[in-house]
């Protein structure tokens, strides 16, 4: 979610998990905007990528057999449509959860970024950036479907 203007709020933060090191949050928003990928520069346009649903787990699978693409957007490090290399199908008691490496030099900052897709009618969202992994040069995050069980919400 974009921030924005200076006195107004996107919603309310409405429920908190945390599971092991799977720290996630989702924020209700308000009916004056919607859910949607920021733009890249942070002009505060976006490029009507409305957020339409998820990438499941079994999916992400797939990406990693065939050597596909994911897109990153992160705060300190932008925008990169990177390989999807690694999934690890956890225990979903475990520290983490489910998790999904991209081949992105992440930064301090990124945390919380999202990792999704596109298509013709919108992003599907992946996964939550939470980790630096292999001295920072790759990422790693927690799927949002492991989130959407953590939270019992639906994206």
């Amino acid at each position: 979610m974009q921030q924005p203007a200076e006195g107004r709020t996107i919603g309310i933060s409405d429920q908190y998990g945390e599971w092991g090191e799977a720290d996630v949050g989702f924020i209700q928003r308000s009916d004056d905007y919607r859910y949607s990928i920021a733009s890249e520069n942070g002009s505060g346009e976006d490029y009507d990528w409305d957020i339409q649903g998820i990438v499941t787990n079994s999916r992400i699978e797939d990406m990693v057999a065939n050597n596909e693409k994911s897109r990153f957007q992160g705060a300190k490090t932008g925008r990169s449509h990177s390989e999807v290399f690694r999934y690890d199908n956890v225990n979903w008691e475990s520290t983490d959860g489910p998790v999904v490496f991209i081949d992105h030099d992440s930064d301090g900052g990124d945390s919380g970024c999202p990792y999704f897709e596109l298509d013709d009618d919108g992003a599907y969202i992946m996964g939550v950036h939470a980790w630096g992994h292999n001295d920072e040069t790759q990422a790693k995050g927690n799927t949002i479907e492991f989130a959407e069980n953590v939270l019992d919400v639906v994206v």
